[in-house]
């Protein structure tokens, strides 16, 4: 599982020779790029779809927290 962004950069970029694979990420406030060797760039597409399919289950799973928080919390009115 990891963070990041895989996008292909070109060598020569004017000509659009040479292509390769980078990764981009931020992990504790420090931005990084990473060159993917061709071999292992199936594993780092899994790590990163790993990487975003936890990050949606968090933001549900505070959503969700955040919900029943308000329940247990919800003042009672008088009738």
């Amino acid at each position: 599982m990891r963070p990041g962004t895989l996008s292909v950069q070109y060598r020569n970029p004017k000509e659009k020779k040479t292509p390769f694979n980078q990764i981009s990420y931020t992990h504790q406030g420090s931005s990084r790029s990473e060159y993917v060797r061709p071999e292992n760039l199936r594993a780092v597409q899994r790590e990163l779809a790993a990487y975003k399919s936890f990050k949606a289950t968090v933001v549900a799973l505070v959503a969700l927290s955040l919900k029943a928080a308000r329940l247990r919390y919800r003042p009672t009115r008088k009738p």
